[in-house]
């Protein structure tokens, strides 16, 4: 059996602190209509989730890193919407604190074959597994 778990696409929403998610399992949430907004991005990105134990409690971290033209206003936070090659989504955030923490990297190499995109970073962790949206 194959698995494939490339990043397809991006989506972020800000926050305004009355959206949230809607917790239905363990690793599995609802969350309400809403306007996503795409970015575009450089096949593929990456996502990472990693746990660990730290002084008896599980702790889940994302780390996303993708590479845009765009530049985004970073100055509010954000739910990130990933979407994966198999038609799955998982959401980096739940409209709870901690907020996912991004940063924008803009790059002017030296040669204009290196790369010109912007970097995103994205990093969050929480007590909570980084969910699948239902």
């Amino acid at each position: 059996m194959k698995i494939f778990k490339l990043v397809k696409s991006v989506e972020i929403y800000p926050l305004n602190g009355s959206d949230k998610a809607n917790w239905i399992d363990v690793d599995r949430v609802k969350f309400p209509a809403v306007k996503w907004t795409e970015i575009y991005i450089k096949r593929h990105g990456t996502l990472t989730i990693k746990d660990k134990l730290d002084s008896k409690t599980r702790v889940f971290t994302a780390e996303l890193q993708l590479y845009t033209p765009e530049a985004i206003n970073l100055d509010v936070p954000y739910l990130w919407r990933i979407g994966l090659v198999d038609g799955t989504y998982r959401l980096i955030g739940d409209g709870n604190r901690p907020y996912p923490v991004a940063t924008l990297t803009e790059t002017a190499p030296e040669l204009a074959t290196d790369n010109q995109l912007n970097t995103i970073n994205v990093t969050y962790s929480s007590d909570k597994t980084i969910p699948y949206i239902m």
